[in-house]
């Protein structure tokens, strides 16, 4: 009997923190700036408080832009490791001869089944372009009203906040080589892993994500 292709479904957790942080930044000097602006308004007649309020706006710009450098190293810092996680995970599939299909954000609405290709499965915009086929009757829909469908599509994805690890054909001792693998090669753990069955496969990977994410959170109360 030929043994089965093992596949290993990726997706790696979307960062939102960056441009977050880049935001708390920008503002911090500003504000400060502003006070002390303000201080040297009131007070126009003493030359001393203008001179501290200058003094308090460079100390202020400095420490903002301090922070900003510091906010950024660690992110990069942070970027790298999580590249270099993924690498050595890689490599461990690779070497076990398993397939990896990475899943990216706009692909969380389609169903597990279609995405670990598993035959009689559709893609999501397969099914809606032959409704929207048999909608229009033949009429071809304006280039411009597809873009703006699609961009607003893409904007109303749900974010996945953790990394999923979703596994094809895999039998139990498999499974165990594949962890042990993994922890052997330094890989932080992945939190969130299922095996693909007949129920699942039905599921989006978004709504695959939400039941292991509750499992996830109820084994930690």
């Amino acid at each position: 009997m030929q043994k089965l292709q093992e596949m290993v479904l990726y997706y790696q957790a979307v960062k939102e923190t960056a441009d977050r942080t880049d935001g708390v930044n920008k503002t911090e000097p500003a504000d400060t700036t502003d006070a002390a602006n303000t201080t040297g308004a009131a007070n126009t007649t003493d030359a001393a408080n203008k001179i501290g309020a200058s003094n308090t706006t460079d100390a202020a710009n400095k420490t903002g832009a301090v922070n900003k450098a510091d906010a950024a190293n660690k992110t990069k810092t942070a970027d790298n490791e999580k590249e270099k996680a993924v690498r050595m995970m890689k490599s461990v599939l690779v070497r076990m001869g398993v397939r990896i299909k990475n899943i990216g954000p706009e692909q969380v609405l389609e169903k597990v089944g279609y995405l670990a290709g598993i035959e009689g499965f559709t893609s999501l915009s397969q099914d809606e372009q032959q409704n929207n086929d048999k909608e229009q009757e033949g009429q071809e829909q304006n280039l411009q009203e597809k873009h703006e469908l699609e961009k607003d599509r893409l904007e109303k994805l749900p974010v996945l906040s953790r990394d999923v690890l979703v596994m094809k054909n895999f039998t139990s001792s498999r499974i165990d080589t594949l962890l042990a693998g993994l922890r052997k090669a330094g890989v932080p753990k992945i939190e969130l892993k299922a095996v693909i069955t007949p129920q699942n496969a039905e599921w989006t990977f978004y709504q695959l994500y939400q039941e292991l994410e509750r499992e996830h959170e109820s084994l930690q109360k």
